[in-house]
């Protein structure tokens, strides 16, 4: 059986990406927690962000190394592309488009 250099070092940089898509959607999840205990509207950036959390969560399966895996690279690149449109998202949710130490109590109410 021959070992290929990517089916070693490809799940170092999915597992990262799984750990760090995990702690998103905790975040996230906790916030629209308070807002459904205080009867409030949804944000869409809030719910785009935790779909795309959702579904890097769920590319779990990508982390079994086989000879074909090497060509999900796409979807890897699709996944940044959204976690970059999610970060610019979260980034402009500030109504003063600054970030103090207000801006938690303004933006996102009582939570």
């Amino acid at each position: 059986m021959i070992v290929r250099g990517h089916e070693i070092f490809s799940p170092i940089p999915l597992v990262g990406e799984l750990i760090s898509a995990a702690v998103v959607m905790g975040i996230l999840a906790g916030y629209e927690h308070y807002i459904d205990r205080a009867n409030a509207s949804n944000n869409g950036r809030i719910v785009y962000s935790l779909v795309i959390a959702f579904l890097t969560l769920f590319s779990i399966i990508l982390l079994i190394p086989f000879h074909a895996s090497f060509y999900f690279f796409g979807l890897d690149f699709i996944f940044f592309v959204c976690w970059m449109v999610a970060f610019g998202l979260m980034a402009n949710l500030t109504v003063s488009h600054v970030c103090n130490s207000t801006w938690i109590w303004h933006d996102w109410g009582y939570y």
